[in-house]
């Protein structure tokens, strides 16, 4: 289930982006599956369809998806490296967020409490 928050500071079609790579990550969607129509989708998650086909060529560009006329859009084998591979590149804003809560006097166990309780999926 796709959670869009149309209110939300984050614009609505990289919500859309967000929430597949994460299906893509979690194995929801795995290489060459096909992804819902863009009516389908704009349905189920009350967006309008021109965000999700905003959000859709863009992950065309991207290589997470790739389009095969008149049959829909599919998840790309490479499509998780990809993600995973963007998401790698994002630890540098990690390092600088941790250099800013130790300067703010956040203690280490602190950092890694949170750190456990996101990879244990508790305190969510």
């Amino acid at each position: 289930m796709f959670q869009i928050d149309p209110f939300g500071r984050i614009p609505v079609y990289a919500q859309v982006i967000s929430e597949l790579e994460r299906f893509v990550l979690i194995g929801v969607y795995k290489p060459q599956d096909q992804v819902p129509s863009v009516r389908a989708l704009a349905v189920e998650s009350g967006v309008n369809p021109n965000t999700i086909q905003k959000a859709y060529m863009q992950m065309e560009r991207d290589g997470i998806l790739k389009s095969a006329p008149g049959r829909g859009r599919f998840v790309t084998e490479e499509a998780k490296t990809i993600i995973q591979s963007r998401r790698r590149g994002q630890l540098d804003g990690l390092r600088e967020s941790l250099r800013a809560f130790a300067q703010a006097g956040i203690s280490r166990e602190e950092i890694l409490e949170c750190l456990d309780e996101v990879y244990t999926g508790e305190g969510k």
